[in-house]
């Protein structure tokens, strides 16, 4: 996808609903639409099982330990999309398994839209077409999919690129998501080489990318690495269709790789990592397991870089902090898929970067979201925005600013994006978005939620911020068009810590101003009048400090 092109049709395409078959009249009796034929084929990788019980599977997500079969065929659904098969999968998550497909579109008339016919087919391991009175909702629901379901088939039509999923009787398992990628072709930049990466087991030194002005090509097939290391600038790294990338544990022959991450860099620019590759980090172990660290490697880590983008590129079972960018700027992504349900595995996570962007993405993995956060010594993060984003949350938040602040932030945005299924409950500083400072004596502020859809959330708070230990000031924050449905928490939620505790030098440490505008919990609106009603469940304020008073500090709007 161009990077140009995709962000105009975002910005231009927000207030459309996508739902009309092709060559069916619309219903404002406009002359019909017409809409062009396509080339499409599904992504497949090789030697993955076929498993017959699903439940055991799942249950080997115990204590973080290295597991085989990273993903397997999903025992829920088989697909078709306009009469062709499509590979379905699935993999383990914090709460059940997520199945996905990709679907690969060329449009043969590029000016016009598509209208792609998707039908599932249970198999023999689903249940939730068979309860009673079944129900499904295609997520987001701000795109107008409709699906319905007849017997042990569900049929949708979809009409544009993104990611859509498909969930069930309004609960989180056997969720499937569907992602639909405009066909790119590899076309060598001028100047450039091309160096190909034959399947197989390499060594660090294999995998050590020198070559200024070129693009390394993994190739279709099973490739295991170790460590793959970007050492030059002017470099893209591209995976062809079906390039599934195992890290395994520990050193290589030569005793390189135990501690380093699966991708990594340090101080090159103009790198692009792009194409329908798979990065299965099943192999090693958690962040969180106990041991002597041999297995213990990284993810996908990119420090003190300048013009990064990575494209549709899929991650699955990442061991610690997934997609993380450190000190970066003018960073790109778009079109990733991050799975997962490890402790630490944070997906998308932008720490002090700056003029970055961030769109068309699904995460569901085993802690935050979508974050950006402040770890670096010497820089600060600025200007950087989540847009048109979805996730699913098992353990963490969704999208927000958490917790690590070595530097101010300031200027974040989140803008037209969704979370289906906030599941994390186990602290009631969780929330569907969230700021939470906390780390280092810096300042938050200038951040904004806008328009966002959260279909189901159970964490304490759809929004909750936070002020603790040694934050500074979180102010001049605002949430605008928060629709969420099926909450069992709070609305806004507000608080600090004991702040006044002599033992955190952190005396002065104070919220600033929060502005909300048409936020809706279960279909009521937060106005003046209920966000300071104790009983509403609208809000909740749990403040120590007592020179900061809601009722000075948050205003209603609308």
């Amino acid at each position: 996808m161009k990077r140009i092109s995709i962000l105009l049709t975002a910005i231009l395409s927000l207030t459309l609903f996508f739902g009309i078959g092709c060559g069916k009249d619309k219903n404002n009796g406009k002359p019909k639409e017409t809409y062009t034929k396509c080339n499409i084929h599904g992504i497949e990788y090789d030697r993955i099982e076929d498993l017959d019980d699903p439940d055991l599977y799942y249950s080997e997500i115990k204590d973080n330990q290295p597991v085989d079969n990273g993903i397997i065929v999903s025992p829920y659904f088989t697909m078709t999309v306009d009469g062709i098969d499509i590979p379905v999968y699935s993999t383990r998550c914090g709460h059940n398994l997520h199945s996905f497909a990709c679907v690969v579109v060329e449009k043969q008339e590029k000016d016009k839209k598509f209208s792609l016919d998707v039908v599932l087919t249970a198999r023999e391991a689903n249940m939730s077409l068979y309860e009673r009175n079944p129900s499904v909702v295609v997520l987001p629901e701000k795109r107008g999919v409709t699906a319905t379901i007849n017997g042990d088939t569900v049929k949708a039509k979809l009409n544009d690129f993104g990611s859509f999923t498909f969930a069930f009787n309004r609960e989180s398992s056997e969720g499937l998501t569907v992602y639909v990628y405009e066909k790119d072709e590899l076309v060598v930049p001028e100047g450039y080489t091309m160096q190909e990466i034959e399947p197989g087991k390499h060594n660090v030194a294999d995998t050590r990318l020198t070559n200024a002005n070129t693009v390394y090509v993994f190739k279709s097939g099973r490739h295991l690495v170790s460590s793959v290391q970007i050492k030059a600038s002017d470099i893209w790294v591209y995976f062809e269709d079906g390039a599934y990338l195992e890290a395994y544990p520990g050193n290589d022959e030569n005793g390189e790789g135990a501690f380093e991450s699966v991708f990594k860099s340090y101080g090159v620019d103009n790198i692009k990592i792009s194409g329908h590759g798979l990065i299965d980090f099943s192999a090693d172990a958690g962040a969180v397991l106990p041991s002597d660290g041999s297995d213990l490697k990284g993810t996908l880590s990119f420090t003190s870089s300048d013009n990064f983008v990575v494209e549709d590129i899929i991650s699955i079972n990442s061991n610690s902090w997934t997609l993380c960018f450190t000190a970066c700027k003018n960073v790109y992504i778009e079109g990733v898929m991050l799975y997962g349900y490890r402790t630490y595995s944070d997906g998308i996570m932008l720490s002090d970067c700056q003029d970055s962007y961030v769109t068309k993405c699904f995460v569901r993995t085993g802690d935050d979201a979508m974050e950006t956060k402040s770890t670096s010594a010497g820089s600060r993060t600025l200007n950087v925005t989540y847009y048109d984003n979805d996730c699913w949350t098992d353990k963490g938040i969704g999208y927000g600013v958490i917790w690590e602040t070595n530097n101010d932030v300031k200027n974040v945005y989140f803008k037209n994006c969704s979370i289906g299924f906030a599941l994390s409950s186990w602290h009631e500083r969780l929330g569907a978005l969230a700021i939470q400072l906390g780390d280092h004596y810096y300042s938050v502020t200038d951040v904004y939620f806008e328009d966002i859809e959260v279909y189901r959330c159970e964490s304490n708070a759809v929004i909750n911020v936070g002020l603790t230990e040694r934050g500074k000031t979180i102010d001049n924050i605002h949430f605008k068009n928060i629709k969420a449905t099926n909450v069992a928490g709070y609305m806004f939620r507000a608080y600090d810590g004991d702040l006044d505790n002599e033992d955190l030098d952190n005396e002065d440490a104070i919220l600033g101003n929060f502005y909300l505008e048409n936020l809706y919990r279960n279909g009521v609106k937060l106005t003046k009048d209920n966000i300071f009603d104790d009983g509403s469940y609208m809000s909740n304020f749990k403040i120590f400090n007592t020179k900061w008073k809601p009722e000075e500090h948050v205003f209603v709007q609308g």
